[in-house]
């Protein structure tokens, strides 16, 4: 679900399953999703701009890691 909870929760898991704290995570996802520092709650962020829109930004930022 795309739902802000559910994004929190997946979030949490992802950071947990990689041995990281939300810190390391949460600025490039950040900039990926809103090409600032600053924005509004990731989950928050990500339910506003949609399922599709979140995923093609993080995958263009991904792109460009390359």
């Amino acid at each position: 679900s795309w739902d802000v909870f559910a994004l929190e929760a997946e979030l949490k898991a992802f950071a947990e399953s990689e041995g990281v704290g939300f810190g390391k995570i949460g600025p490039p996802t950040r900039m990926a999703l809103t090409a600032g520092s600053t924005s509004p709650d990731i989950a928050r962020t990500l339910s506003a701009l949609g399922r599709d829109e979140s995923l093609g930004r993080l995958d263009d930022a991904l792109q460009q890691t390359k």
